[in-house]
């Protein structure tokens, strides 16, 4: 199942605060299925394999600093892969107005590159690998 929300959709949470500067978050958790097949080439049944994780952050300028501001408090180093594993809690309604809240686990790999800019603001996409995605959790 993949997701994908804004800041006008979705709160996320982290490390004790919200993370209100953000643009764009997306992830998403999938199972590779394979048939397995009789000698006829018929399907008998499957098999599940690896799961498929996703990610995908943009940030506003303002948050990427706190995050870089973080970084340097606990390396030294400005740089956000120094931050690793990170935790992410994505609050939003689901179609029945329910709260729901995603956990997202991910690594960031490197402080990004510009994707926008003008009235909105200087964004940035965070490249970064999910190591989990856990729906559904409340």
């Amino acid at each position: 199942m993949k997701r994908s929300f804004s800041s006008s959709d979705a709160k996320i949470g982290y490390n004790g605060r919200e993370i209100v500067e953000f643009k764009k978050i997306s992830y998403s958790c999938k199972d590779n299925v394979a048939l397995n097949k009789t000698g006829n080439n018929r399907s008998t049944s499957f098999s599940i394999g690896d799961e498929e994780l996703t990610c995908s952050l943009e940030l506003y300028m303002s948050e990427l600093n706190l995050l870089e501001k973080e970084a340097k408090e606990k390396t030294g180093s400005s740089k956000l892969s120094g931050l690793g594993e990170i935790s992410f809690a994505v609050t939003f309604l689901n179609k029945d107005n329910d709260e729901v809240t995603d956990i997202v686990n991910f690594v960031i790999t490197s402080n990004g590159r510009e994707i926008a800019g003008g009235s909105e603001g200087l964004a940035y996409a965070v490249d970064c690998t999910a190591t989990g995605v856990y729906l559904n959790v409340s």
